[in-house]
């Protein structure tokens, strides 16, 4: 059982770009990336991920995969197989 000072939390941001950036006839103004902290006690850690659209990632896909992750399998924050 994971005690309960361990914590997940994801969030969207979107990002403004500093100047627009065109390829292949698209251009963004921003972009939208996720980012996952992992808290555990008084320590925490942050990851980001940009979703590869070209690889079928989205915002939505990648939120609701590390919302899923299940926590009460692990038994602290260096137990990464549960």
């Amino acid at each position: 059982m994971v005690p309960d000072k361990l914590h997940v939390e994801v969030e969207s941001v979107e990002l403004p770009l500093s100047e627009p950036f065109s390829i292949a006839g698209h251009t963004w103004d921003s972009a939208e990336n996720v980012f996952c902290t992992v808290t555990w006690g008084e320590s925490s850690g942050r990851g980001e991920s940009s979703p590869n659209e070209i690889a079928g990632e989205t915002v939505a896909s990648v939120v609701t995969a590390l919302s899923a992750v299940r926590l009460d399998r692990l038994r602290g924050p260096f137990d990464l197989e549960g």
